[in-house]
């Protein structure tokens, strides 16, 4: 049986997770109230799974939080599900050195029920989660690191009977196919996601 410990700033956030992440074979085995409370509970119990709430932590407090885990020994070191408001109020550099620890999954305060237990069941399974909206934090306005200003250079040095179509048209994606990727996301096989939105496997 998997324990999960609930970290989060608020006690009704705190009740509403452990309600949340109820399911077969796994147990809240305990709740916190922020880091310094996390790391107390540590000394004396072990988990397999962290759920923290990260808008209810100081910027030093999420730095601290890989700190607390690789001072573990590498068989007491537990997994992070990191939940985060869509807006960003947490750095991105801090978002970014999270998932860098491949042991951190970071998903939005408000994803459903469903989604928070397909997380932790992907994360017991040995999947790092990354959901969609998170993504879009992470990853604004880097669109000058994708495409580079040398591109249009690279255009002109080209020789001449070298054709090269750098103006790649990307076709966005339709609402169905966001859908799929949602729940593909959230960690649900495909015959589960055909099920879910009532369409052919």
């Amino acid at each position: 049986m998997a324990e999960i410990v609930i970290c989060s700033e608020q006690s009704v956030t705190r009740v509403g997770l452990a309600a949340m992440v109820t399911m077969a074979d796994i147990e809240v085995v305990g709740q916190v109230d922020g880091l310094s409370s996390l790391s107390r509970w540590l000394q004396t119990g072990r988990a397999d799974l962290v759920v923290v709430e990260l808008s209810s932590l100081r910027v030093g407090e999420v730095e601290g939080l890989l700190e607390i885990v690789e001072a573990l020994p590498e068989e007491e070191r537990f997994l992070i599900l990191a939940l985060v408001e869509s807006e960003g109020d947490v750095p991105r550099r801090l978002l970014v050195q999270l998932m860098e620890a491949g042991i951190v999954s970071l998903v939005p305060m408000d994803v459903l029920p469903d989604g928070v237990r397909s997380a932790i069941a992907a994360m017991l399974s040995g999947f790092i989660v990354l959901h969609p909206d998170v993504t879009e934090v992470l990853f604004a306005g880097m669109e000058e690191l994708l495409l580079p200003a040398s591109v249009p250079d690279l255009e002109s040095n080209l020789e001449p009977d070298l054709e090269v179509d750098l103006d790649l048209d990307i076709e966005p994606l339709t609402p169905r196919e966001v859908q799929v990727l949602n729940q593909l996301a959230s960690g649900l096989t495909n015959r589960a996601i055909a099920q879910t939105l009532t369409i052919s496997e």
